[in-house]
């Protein structure tokens, strides 16, 4: 009998270990799966003369300096940046203040994730397949674009 219940012990501690070691290898390689693209980056500035934009980039899907002008909008000198890489709860404001910015919505299980955005009364939305604009143009990625809005 005690050596069924050693067996029986040892079986146990075995099968924990197994699955501890299967745990911490699943673990670290979704872990590594969901951030290896990394977070959308926008670049918000104003030199208070000329009128603002939003500079857009997602290095690990090659997107760099799509750039969104708001034509006919004043703000102060403004040059702040937001990484979209932790969760918080929305809505959040944006580095243009509550009056002109604010993060409506995102989700970063799996970056770079998709977010919502509002600019200046237009809706903008990150997606790794394409940009959003007032929920009715549908904007291809390309490197160096600039978009005017109103």
């Amino acid at each position: 009998m005690p050596n069924n219940r050693f067996a029986l012990l040892r079986t146990f501690v075995l099968m924990a270990l197994a699955f501890l070691i299967l745990y911490v290898i699943l673990y670290t390689t979704i872990e590594r799966a969901r951030a290896s693209k990394g977070p959308w980056k926008v670049l918000f500035a104003s030199d208070g003369v000329s009128a603002p934009f939003l500079t857009i980039e997602q290095p690990g899907m090659n997107i760099a300096g799509m750039k969104i002008v708001f034509d006919g909008k004043n703000s102060p000198h403004t040059n702040a940046s937001h990484s979209f890489d932790k969760m918080r709860e929305v809505p959040f404001d944006l580095p243009f203040g509550t009056a002109t910015g604010t993060c409506k919505f995102q989700e970063l299980n799996f970056l770079p994730g998709t977010v919502v955005i509002t600019v200046y009364g237009h809706e903008i939305q990150l997606m790794p397949r394409l940009l959003t604009i007032d929920r009715t143009q549908e904007i291809a990625w390309k490197q160096d674009r600039i978009i005017h809005l109103n």
